[in-house]
């Protein structure tokens, strides 16, 4: 079974030999620590140290574990920030959950800072590190501060206890099934899959359609903007016609699918008034959308990659970019899902019903496209 994973960030040359400490404490307490100054950090030799440490903030963390100390660490040149800086924002927008931990002196100079920001500080090089602290604070995140290394370490034990105490609850209410689903979505996610709030199916949902998107809409972007490989292959003028009333039944049929797995599969996986949704259910539909999509997004790659003759090349031109109202009506879903339950607000005595509707793709450049071609080859 795979060990907890937990990501040490701080900046290493004033908090070394605390980081090495607290790496013994996680090793001895079973759990697998990730320090960017170990050979066992795992490392993509294409790319650069801040993408190698944002990436396994990203892919390979469970736990995040911040240590802010006086230094404000090496600065990113493009973005203004600390490498540990960047690493906490990408823990923050994965969701990852995450320990803080202040140096004291720090937090007891912080509100003279606020009055004074160009005061220097001994022992402080850069204050840059006080906006760091105040931005965590402003975050409303729990903040733990220390002066000796002892005070994490007794603080971590009693904090991981708690974490394995929750696991225990949950699985004594029959939530850990659940939780397996889940594996591999953001904390957000989780907790509305497992805790159930008030309109829970409503938000899940949209949670869920908003990461899917997020990475299949980039995908048919990259496309339609030329960032993605297409091999081309030559095809005749008469076989491109005949394969162009394939490729729109393809599309008819999966744009057909899409609408009865929200219609009627999703509705279902909400659940009827006054019952609660299936979670497991709501997690499969999404995943079944969001694989038609990839579909759609392959038919058209499949649309850029022929080469057709002359003749037929503005029915290629018109024919790319029919899907892009599948996209653009789709993009709306989240926002729309959440838009009755905002500022968690009741929609007492209204009933909700949200119809998804596509506009029909503008075909009329196409069919004028056709037609040229016939009166071209019959005036030949």
């Amino acid at each position: 079974m795979r060990k907890t994973r937990i990501f040490v960030s701080s900046t290493c040359y004033d908090l070394g030999p605390v980081r090495e400490s607290i790496r013994d404490l996680l090793k001895e307490s079973g759990h697998e620590p990730v320090l960017s100054e170990f050979h066992s950090f795992p490392i993509d030799p294409f790319t650069d140290t801040i993408s190698n440490c944002c990436r396994n903030v990203r892919e390979n963390t469970d736990l995040f574990l911040l240590l802010v100390g006086d230094t404000y660490g090496s600065v990113d040149l493009k973005s203004g920030r600390s490498v540990t800086n960047l690493e906490y924002d990408t823990a923050i927008s994965e969701e990852i959950p995450a320990f803080i931990f202040v140096k004291k002196s720090l937090t007891t100079i912080l509100p003279t800072w606020r009055d004074n920001k160009e005061m220097k500080v001994q022992g402080v090089p850069d204050n840059r590190v006080f906006a760091f602290v105040d931005e965590i604070y402003s975050r409303g995140r729990w903040v733990y501060t220390f002066e000796r290394v002892d005070e994490i370490k007794q603080i971590l034990n009693e904090q991981l206890s708690v974490i394995f105490r929750d696991l225990l609850e949950r699985r004594a209410a029959g939530k850990i099934d659940s939780l397996l689903s889940f594996r591999g979505e953001s904390l957000r996610v989780k907790n509305l899959a497992l805790d159930k709030p008030d309109y829970w199916e409503y938000l899940l949902s949209a949670e869920l359609f908003r990461n899917r998107f997020s990475k299949t809409f980039r995908r048919y972007k990259k496309l339609r903007e030329g960032f993605m490989h297409v091999p081309l292959k030559s095809i005749s003028g008469p076989d491109f016609f005949d394969w162009t009333q394939d490729h729109f039944s393809n599309i008819l049929s999966i744009v057909n699918v899409i609408g009865k797995q929200y219609t009627v599969e999703f509705k279902e996986s909400l659940g009827p008034p006054g019952i609660s949704g299936n979670a497991e259910m709501i997690l499969s539909v999404v995943n079944e959308i969001d694989s038609l999509l990839n579909q759609l997004i392959d038919c058209e790659r499949e649309l850029i990659s022929h080469k057709p003759p002359d003749l037929f090349k503005g029915l290629q031109e018109n024919a790319v970019g029919l899907i892009n109202v599948i996209f653009e009506t789709l993009e709306t879903l989240p926002s729309r899902l959440e838009e009755p339950f905002k500022d968690g607000k009741s929609p007492e005595g209204k009933a909700i019903d949200l119809v998804l509707v596509f506009p029909s793709p503008d075909f009329s450049k196409y069919e004028a496209e056709l037609r040229r071609i016939e009166e071209t080859i019959l005036s030949s």
